[in-house]
């Protein structure tokens, strides 16, 4: 917040004004908030940048009154907490899905309801990722899979952008050569989703340098919910496809059926967006509770669906190596995609079938419990699905997502 507006007669005045330049009158709205610039307007509501003088900058703690200096670390108050005011002509009673409002004021002197907003705490400085990733050939004569670990950080006009991407691919055994199929696939989804992050979320960046938190002021001022993570799946759909036709074209060079599973996470902005092809997977660990993300493309995992088959059957099933869907060069290989709100200390795991069918979910859920460093629950778990004679290759990546200090 650059400047603070008087709400009475509209006279712009310096940050470190408590009382209007022009009309002498406080600058605090209802004794508590400081209202700044105008950053964004949609259809009559408008998001201006504010302040809470009640709160604390820099130990966040809430005050009863307005203080000169905080009463729990001594800091100056001057410097509140920075929020978002929502102003609109409307009562809010319509608009209780808007997130993130933490109070509505009316302010009689221009019949308007301000929702004052805070940014979401969570991961509010982006996601510390941590992760581990191993890949080991099993019982097997060749190891058909492939993995990806990509995260970045980098500072730009003033700003702090993260994100990170990781697949598992695992080239289907009835397939030649399915070693080429996932290698391909990861390089060129590693191509893709580089092209799109250093173009947009820079482009991004640079465009509002001087507007903190833009996303969550333009998520405000929308009239009603819009989807925050419809760039990221329009953008992993289309870098799998890529991946598939790549495939085909190396299928033709090689002169050989190729194919591979795929699964796929992408952080960015307290987000985890997911992609899957096959019956590679996807899961959250949470609160110490397993969650498989993904659904298997495979004909166990539809009989189960169909109650056909219980779930420890899956494991067994003659047929469990049948997969329906995979990325093969064919127009039918599309992704199904998901999204997940991330909270901090969040496990995600991604997997080849090695691994699951090995481990089965208690088994995870064993490995994931007792051992908090990524990369050594990546050697555990390895070392389980040994010990359980594994027959087939044993790939995984461990995420942990941390706030940053």
């Amino acid at each position: 917040m650059h400047s603070i507006l008087c709400f009475h007669c509209k006279q712009v005045n310096l940050i470190s004004a408590r009382n209007c330049a022009a009309c002498q009158r406080s600058l605090l709205f209802a004794d508590r908030f400081l209202i700044g610039e105008p950053l964004y307007s949609n259809q009559g509501i408008v998001v201006h940048a504010a302040m809470d003088a009640w709160q604390c900058g820099q130990c966040r703690a809430l005050m009863a009154e307005a203080l000169e200096n905080c009463s729990v670390c001594g800091a100056p108050m001057q410097n509140g907490v920075e929020c978002f005011a929502r102003i609109q002509p409307q009562p809010p009673s319509p608009l209780t899905n808007v997130l993130s409002i933490a109070a509505w004021l009316y302010n009689p002197l221009t019949n308007q309801w301000l929702g004052f907003a805070y940014p979401p705490r969570s991961f509010q400085d982006g996601v510390n990722v941590q992760f581990g990733f191993e890949s080991v050939v099993g019982n097997t004569s060749a190891n058909q899979d492939a993995l990806l670990a990509h995260s970045t950080r980098e500072h730009l006009a003033g700003h702090t952008s993260a994100w990170s991407y990781f697949a598992v691919a695992d080239g289907m055994g009835g397939h030649a050569k399915g070693e080429i199929a996932s290698e391909g696939a990861l390089i060129v989804l590693d191509q893709e989703l580089e092209k799109f992050f250093n173009a947009r979320m820079r482009a991004r960046l640079s465009q509002h340098n001087n507007q903190p938190n833009w996303d969550f002021v333009v998520a405000l001022a929308q009239p009603t919910p819009v989807e925050p993570y419809l760039e990221y799946r329009i953008e992993m759909e289309r870098a799998v496809r890529a991946a598939n036709r790549a495939i085909a074209e190396l299928g033709q060079r090689e002169q050989s059926d190729l194919g591979t599973t795929l699964t796929l996470v992408v952080i960015a902005d307290g987000y985890a967006h997911i992609a899957n092809v096959g019956d590679s997977r996807a899961y959250l660990f949470r609160a110490r509770e397993l969650r498989q993300l993904t659904r298997d493309h495979s004909l166990v995992y539809s009989l189960w669906e169909q109650n056909k088959i219980t779930r420890q059957e899956m494991y067994s099933h003659p047929q469990r190596n049948l997969i329906t869907r995979a990325l093969d060069g064919s127009p039918a290989a599309i992704p199904d995609l998901y999204h997940l709100v991330l909270e901090p200390n969040d496990t995600l795991l991604l997997c080849s079938d090695g691994i699951w069918e090995s481990l089965h979910d208690e088994g995870i859920v064993e490995v994931l419990a007792n051992e908090s460093d990524a990369q050594r629950a990546c050697a555990l778990a390895i070392a389980r699905a040994l010990e359980a004679n594994a027959d087939d290759n044993l790939s995984l990546i461990i995420i942990q997502a941390q706030s940053r200090k």
